[in-house]
């Protein structure tokens, strides 16, 4: 038997608010596009389970559709102090920053991402650039722009 939100929907039934698949109901919700309600059940949900590491990156997700950016690298924070190696909030968190248009941080997400799974073919070069080797860049092409000239 296929789950589909509707039979999901039926099982957890409107008495049973308590239901831990909470998430799994919001992430469906939220794949078939309805934002606000994905979203209002995963905050209820999380104020009973708040330690629920899924639900905190559904919520991630859910905030990333919505385009709210500034709050999914927030949530994905929460996430990383729960679970420092969590590939999902690594993910989503370089994608959020890519659309902040902070290229620094996002490189570093994707670093750690593709770190922690090197095997997944998510890489481009463009990534590989950390704010260290910009800085250190930057820094060498400073002092070779200004030196002064030798006597």
């Amino acid at each position: 038997m296929t789950v589909t939100l509707e039979t999901l929907k039926k099982s957890v039934g409107k008495k049973n608010n308590n239901s831990k698949i909470f998430a799994w109901l919001a992430d469906l919700e939220r794949a078939a596009g309805d934002l606000d309600t994905a979203l209002k059940r995963v905050d209820g949900g999380l104020t009973l389970y708040s330690h629920d590491v899924a639900a905190m990156i559904v919520r991630a997700k859910i905030l990333f559709q919505k385009e709210d950016f500034e709050g999914c690298v927030q949530q994905c924070d929460k996430i990383l102090v729960k679970d420092p190696f969590s590939l999902a909030a690594q993910k989503i968190m370089g994608d959020a920053y890519d659309k902040l248009g902070n290229v620094a941080e996002r490189n570093l997400c994707y670093r750690r991402y593709h770190d922690m799974d090197p095997l997944n073919n998510f890489w481009k070069e463009e990534y590989d650039v950390t704010p260290e080797a910009m800085g250190a860049a930057v820094g060498a092409l400073a002092e070779d722009a200004f030196s002064m000239p030798s006597e």
